[in-house]
């Protein structure tokens, strides 16, 4: 019997150890001009996006497109990005479309586009934004085959924090305490009785009062929703309140692309629940 050559089995080891590697390091696209993106092939048929990391010249919007002919086509989803190094980026993104038909393609994109008011609250992409306008765009596979998506925080290692309501049993929020430094609040689940919003805000005096960030819910049992917030103002001091509101506003254009709520509905709140927004 024949013995492969010390060189022939160096070089086996070699391929194999780059085939390991393949399929835990995400699709990563070089940094251009300041920008860098950094996702893992995964499975979104839950209707989110996880994103490792966006690294962005300026602020702006992370946006998820399905692919056509090998080139991002219609808008999916969106999450804002600020200046700078922003991780674990989840994005919501719609998996069919109006007729109900499958709205997810084998292949994503993720690409980025600067527009210095994405920080703004109820802001939201132009509709008429086109992928062009984008200054950097890395693709990615649409199922776990390729890849493992990244470990997000899980809200059921959180302690639990109380909540009472007497609004109507069809609308329910179920949240526990958590530290929100990270500007990012996890919501364990949401049941509404119609299309809306979930709302968070922070407190004064023991009642809601100026809104953090929003995701939109449908009618139904929602679960495992992270909605982006503000933690800081506008002068840099912290936003953060020691006791944060999650509130549910009924909206039937929630879940319209593009859609933002709209400010003189967010007091119209059917349900209202506090709870601490540190994981002490």
């Amino acid at each position: 019997m024949k013995t492969l050559k010390s060189k022939s089995v160096w070089g086996l080891a070699l391929v194999l150890a780059l085939a390991s590697l393949m399929v835990a390091v995400p699709a990563f696209a070089a940094p251009s001009g300041g920008n860098a993106i950094a996702v893992y092939a995964q499975d979104v048929t839950a209707g989110r996006v996880y994103v490792s990391s966006v690294t962005a010249a300026q602020d702006g919007w992370l946006l998820i497109w399905k692919d056509a002919n090998g080139a991002p086509d219609s808008l999916l989803g969106y999450a804002p990005v600020h200046q700078g190094v922003n991780t674990n980026i989840a994005v919501d993104v719609r998996t069919s479309n109006r007729n109900g038909l499958d709205d997810i393609t084998a292949t994503l994109w993720a690409t980025v586009m600067p527009d210095p008011n994405a920080d703004i609250p109820f802001a939201s992409p132009d509709p008429s934004t086109m992928p062009a306008e984008s200054v950097l765009s890395v693709a990615f596979a649409s199922s776990a085959v390729a890849g493992a998506a990244p470990a997000m925080a899980s809200a059921a290692a959180l302690p639990t924090t109380g909540g009472v309501s007497s609004a109507p049993k069809s609308n329910k929020i179920s949240i526990r305490r958590q530290d929100a430094n990270s500007g990012a609040v996890v919501v364990d689940s949401v049941t509404a009785a119609q299309d809306g919003w979930l709302l968070i805000f922070r407190d004064a005096n023991g009642a809601p009062d100026e809104l953090l960030g929003y995701a939109a819910v449908h009618q139904g049992v929602n679960t495992g929703i992270v909605v982006d917030i503000k933690t800081t103002s506008h002068g840099g001091n912290d936003f953060l309140t020691p006791t944060l509101w999650a509130t549910l506003v009924a909206d039937p254009n929630a879940l319209t692309p593009f859609a933002a709520p709209d400010p003189a509905i967010t007091g119209n709140s059917l349900l209202m629940v506090g709870f601490g927004s540190t994981a002490d």
